[in-house]
């Protein structure tokens, strides 16, 4: 059941977890929102914080040491980390909430998400994405530039949508599934969990959980190795 979040409910100040371009694309969108990114966390050894009046910490410890300290009730956290990792948004979602952050779902100011729309927490909207008439966009999904999700589509968690892509009507999407750059889909059609379309693929069809398509038609071409656990 998604658990609707307010869009553009931003706090003043924002963690981010995720320190490479999925976090430079979102910071200026969340800025023009009225919020500020005080901190990065990212699980790469050695990374440098793409913002250089920014602080990066590493990991676990890293964010605990952030945190000492600080009233984290005062702080959003935004997952800033792309597919094939929905499932690690998740997690990192389900213990930063537990820390006592708040999720943010938010949409780019040139984004048309319509207000019958459910959006999910810890949602990304781009910009000049369309999100159309009684669509559900699942917790921690992400849809990219340009997008267009159209009426009645569902996204379960974790998905992410390409630059580009085309959900036409009446599609569902499973967890954690990635719709790359361009693909389309036809209406009505049923996409798995965890599961990839590969970019500039036309999907007439249903496809199952755990594989990867491409092609047009969309066809498989392999198994998606890729488990929730990793």
């Amino acid at each position: 059941m998604i658990r609707p979040l307010p869009l553009n409910d931003m706090p003043e100040k924002l963690l981010f977890w995720g320190g490479g371009d999925q976090a430079r694309v979102l910071k200026p969108i969340v800025e023009s929102l009225g919020s500020k990114v005080t901190a990065v966390i990212d699980d790469t050894k050695g990374l440098v914080s793409p913002f250089p009046d920014i602080d990066l910490f590493e990991g676990v410890d890293g964010f605990l040491a952030w945190a000492s300290g600080r009233e984290l009730g005062k702080y959003g956290f935004v997952i800033a980390i792309g597919n094939p990792y929905g499932h690690v948004r998740c997690k990192l979602h389900d213990y930063l909430e537990n820390q006592g952050l708040r999720a943010v779902s938010f949409a780019d100011h040139s984004a048309n998400v319509d207000e019958s729309a459910i959006i999910g927490s810890g949602v990304q909207i781009m910009r000049n994405v369309i999100v159309n008439v009684d669509a559900v966009v699942g917790r921690q999904c992400i849809v990219n530039t340009g997008a267009i999700v159209e009426h009645d589509d569902i996204l379960e968690e974790g998905v992410e949508i390409g630059p580009g892509a085309r959900l036409c009507g009446r599609v569902s999407v499973g967890r954690n599934t990635w719709i790359c750059s361009g693909a389309t889909v036809i209406p009505s059609v049923n996409i798995g969990a965890n599961s990839i379309v590969a970019a500039g693929a036309v999907v007439i069809k249903g496809v199952e959980s755990g594989v990867v398509v491409g092609g047009v038609p969309a066809a498989k071409i392999k198994d998606n190795v890729r488990s929730e656990g990793e």
